[in-house]
C-alpha cells in the first residue's frame, strides 16, 4: 500500500509534502506514482510551507492498494 497527503490550491495546483531522507531513485518513483494518478506535475513542499498550506486548504490522503487508487479526507494536517 502506498499513501501520501496532498492538497489542491485555488489555482488547481496539487501540492504534496516533500519526501525526507530519500535517495534520488525513491524520489523519482514517488514522482512517477503521483503522475500516474494526477496526470500532471506535482509541487513538493517543505515541511514549513506544508504546515502553512495545510491551514489554508483541505488536506486529503491519496491511497493506492492493489493498483486501485482512492482519496480520503485527512484527519491530520501534519506530514506523515
Amino acid at each position: 500500500m502506498k499513501k501520501t497527503l496532498f492538497l489542491k490550491t485555488e489555482s488547481g495546483t496539487i501540492v504534496v509534502p516533500r519526501l525526507e531522507n530519500s535517495n534520488w531513485l525513491g524520489r523519482w518513483a514517488f514522482d512517477s506514482w503521483l503522475k500516474r494518478y494526477f496526470k500532471k506535475d506535482i509541487q513538493k513542499s517543505s515541511e514549513r510551507a506544508w504546515n502553512v498550506l495545510a491551514e489554508m486548504y483541505e488536506v486529503k490522503t491519496l491511497i493506492e492498494e492493489d493498483k486501485n487508487y482512492r482519496v480520503e479526507n485527512s484527519e491530520t494536517n501534519n506530514k506523515e
